[in-house]
């Protein structure tokens, strides 16, 4: 199966295609770059081949009270506290030993938080929620029958008065009455990474809103389709019991890494920090037809069809395959197969799809280092990186920048303790400290963060799959790393061994962009 953008491609790059944990294929493993990236282009392009709407079956719990954010913090696996209203967070309840019970988005309304859930979850989850209040102020109820959701996806960012640009956000719209809450027959329209819409409301409000946009109703497979190559996991599809977050690609867009206990997080911080998950979830694109629970077979092993839809002449599915557990990669270099159905080239969900968006007709690949107030670890890890360029003989195609994901720094210049241990070793810190951007994600083909509480927050700030997988943390790169956090020297004061750490990660990210940009076309 060609899809029309890849009809100048080699064919023989598509029937099968391998993959490792953290990279798309080399040119030269199977088929050249020219035809990787062309395929980049088409999933993502191909992401809304049908515009329009889809209405889908939810449940909403509604938590009230003065202590319901505190109380969902610490039953939920997401930072809820200090969200403000009008934020919109993923999220997962999970049991003790780390297995999702439910999970969706919550919406953070001025009197009220608002869980949409799957809605064969809702009336068991939001009787669990009710039972652990305790003494506090937070009242639970499933409030289902209230609400109605259409989801809206089209080719661009769709344009809705009423709605905010930025991705996971939400504007009440008060009904009739005026009174906001419980919206009194209004809704809420919250803007999607994707930059889509979800229209949450009652339901003569969504078919109002629906038919103001024009666009046709789409089909439910459809919207299978559009959330498999955005590689969106489903309940009960993907996100079932017995299956754990990290084999979902779910880190951290659902987990905040940082935040305090919650049911399931000793299990979460204990793969997360020693263990590697025994199976991955991969987007595969496969030339013939193929169905949920289709078994896939991997050297010898066999892995699962989780959801598929139509596409083209075949089918685009999301597949749960077999992992290497000493080594984190896919058995078998990610060689699959699917009875007589072969797929070409499968990708990790949630995980590094960064050298996919790297446009091959450049020579400069464009990697941004971020840290908390880029003052620090960000632009000395840039430097790094620019000096280990320019010994490798490959300065002219690395672009390196730094940014940080809180303000509170915003146009200072790098620290003077790490500009003197940085300049103690010839590296020159450049810029003036600036915070992330939406842009950032198209930008740059590789995103670093310097440890688990950037990359959480660059999980949130990514605008969809595509975003989230350019984000790697810089150690990574470093095959003997005793930590995958760079420590933050701004109070401890330990820049020496800072500029150590991020010269070998930097090691590690050259001679990393160095095979793929050198490695011979195939």
């Amino acid at each position: 199966m060609l899809p029309p953008i890849m009809a100048d491609c080699d064919p023989a790059c598509t029937p099968r295609g391998t993959m490792t944990r953290g990279r798309w294929p080399r040119p030269g493993d199977r088929g050249d770059a020219r035809c990787i990236a062309a395929l980049a282009w088409a999933a993502m392009t191909l992401l809304f081949r049908k515009p329009g709407w889809v209405r889908r079956d939810v449940g909403v719990i509604r938590v009230s009270g003065g202590d319901r954010q505190h109380y969902l913090q610490q039953m939920l696996s997401q930072q809820v506290e200090g969200l403000a209203a009008g934020e919109v967070a993923d999220f997962l309840f999970l049991d003790a030993k780390g297995v999702a019970q439910t999970g969706g988005r919550m919406v953070i309304h001025a009197e009220a938080v608002l869980l949409v859930v799957p809605c064969e979850t809702s009336a068991a989850a939001a009787e669990t929620l009710a039972a652990r209040t305790f003494l506090m102020d937070a009242k639970v109820a499933d409030v289902s029958e209230e609400f109605a959701l259409a989801s809206v996806r089209a080719a661009d960012p769709i344009e809705q008065t009423g709605a905010r640009d930025q991705p996971m956000t939400a504007v009440p719209h008060p009904g009739d009455g005026g009174d906001p809450w419980p919206l009194a027959g209004g809704g809420m329209v919250i803007r999607d990474r994707s930059g889509g819409l979800d229209l949450l409301g009652a339901e003569d409000w969504v078919t109002a809103r629906l038919q103001g946009l024009g666009l046709p109703e789409a089909s439910d497979e459809d919207w299978h389709r559009w959330r498999i190559l955005n590689a969106e996991p489903d309940w009960p599809h993907e996100v079932a019991t017995g299956r754990r977050p990290q084999e979902l690609g779910l880190l951290p867009t659902h987990v905040h890494l940082s935040k305090g206990c919650y049911p399931g997080q000793e299990s979460i911080a204990k793969m997360y920090n020693l263990g590697k998950p025994r199976r991955g979830l991969f987007v595969l694109d496969l030339d013939g037809t193929v169905a949920a629970g289709d078994e896939v077979t991997v050297e010898g092993k066999t892995g699962q069809i989780t959801s598929a839809a139509p596409d083209h002449e075949g089918s685009v599915a999301l597949a749960l395959l077999p992992l290497d557990r000493a080594t984190g990669e896919v058995l078998g270099n990610g060689a699959v197969a699917v009875g007589d159905v072969a797929p070409a080239r499968p990708a990790l969900a949630g995980d590094s799809l960064w050298w996919m968006g790297h446009d091959s007709d450049t020579a400069t690949m464009r990697v941004l280092c971020v840290c908390l107030g880029n003052i620090c670890r960000s632009p000395a890890a840039a430097a790094a990186i620019r000096d280990e360029a320019a010994r490798a003989g490959v300065a002219e195609a690395v672009d390196v920048d730094s940014a940080g994901t809180g303000s509170w720094q915003l146009g200072k210049p790098p620290d003077a303790r790490m500009r003197r241990a940085a300049r103690a070793v010839g590296l020159e810190l450049e810029g003036v400290a600036r915070v992330v951007e939406g842009a950032d994600f198209e930008t740059f083909d590789l995103i670093l963060a310097m440890d688990r509480g950037n990359e959480a927050d660059l999980g949130q700030l990514a605008p969809g799959a595509a975003g989230r997988g350019k984000v790697r943390r810089l150690r990574d790169f470093e095959p003997d790393a005793d930590s995958p956090d760079v420590p933050d020297p701004y109070l401890v004061g330990n820049f020496e061994e800072v500029v150590d750490i991020v010269r070998a990660g930097a090691a590690g990210v050259v001679a990393d962009l160095r095979q793929r940009l050198d490695a011979p076309a195939g």
